[in-house]
This record gives C-alpha cells, sequence and structure tokens, in this order.
C-alpha cells in the first residue's frame, strides 16, 4: 500500500498570501499569525490540489 502524501509548507518561501487556505476543500490550511501557512495534519487527507 502506498503511503499518502499530505500537504506541507515550506515556510522559508511561503509569503502567507493565503491561496492554499482558497483551494483546500477540508480547510486544512490556515496562515498562521500572518507569517506562514501551517496544515492541520489531523484534517488534511492528501488529496493533492496543492501540487
Amino acid at each position: 500500500m502506498a503511503s499518502k502524501r499530505y500537504a506541507a509548507v515550506d515556510k522559508t518561501i511561503c509569503v502567507a498570501c493565503g491561496a492554499c487556505e482558497t483551494v483546500c476543500p477540508l480547510g486544512a490550511i490556515k496562515v498562521h499569525k500572518g507569517c506562514y501557512a501551517k496544515v492541520a495534519q489531523d484534517k488534511c487527507v492528501g488529496c493533492g490540489k496543492l501540487e
């Protein structure tokens, strides 16, 4: 069985634009304090919309 690839954010290049928040169908991604996006791993199902 192949393992799922969950969403991940590289804090060094994230500009906190919120585009990933808009695309995520489950609301698993939120911009944290206006600095970078953060993924709630318990909500992420690995849909691949951010690839």
